[in-house]
């Protein structure tokens, strides 16, 4: 299924950040500095519904979150839209993941 979407005067880009001094600040960096269209998120969860629907040029992920990491969703919108870039970081301590509870 293909979308049709109407041309962006700029860039359109989904960050998808957890903490959200970080996302303040690339948000103030990339949109009102660098002249974006930045849309935040704050889980990768609350990001894939918005891929399919929505036309983006770029999104922006850190990888350490909890749940869903930056990775997974890298993986998943790699099958959902293959040409899309996305850069990802790490911005925070590492997530620890543990099969068995202590």
């Amino acid at each position: 299924m293909s979308h049709q979407f109407p041309p962006t005067p700029r860039g359109r880009i989904l960050l998808v950040e957890d903490d959200p001094d970080t996302a303040r600040f690339i948000v103030a960096v990339l949109g009102a500095r660098a002249g974006f269209d930045v849309e935040h998120v704050s889980s990768p969860g609350a990001a894939l519904p918005r891929i399919g629907p929505e036309r983006w040029d770029l999104v922006i992920t850190d990888i350490e979150m909890p749940g869903l990491t930056g990775i997974e969703l890298l993986e998943m919108l790699r099958r959902q839209a293959p040409a899309l870039p996305v850069p990802c970081w790490p911005t925070g301590p590492p997530v620890t993941r543990s099969s068995s509870s202590p």
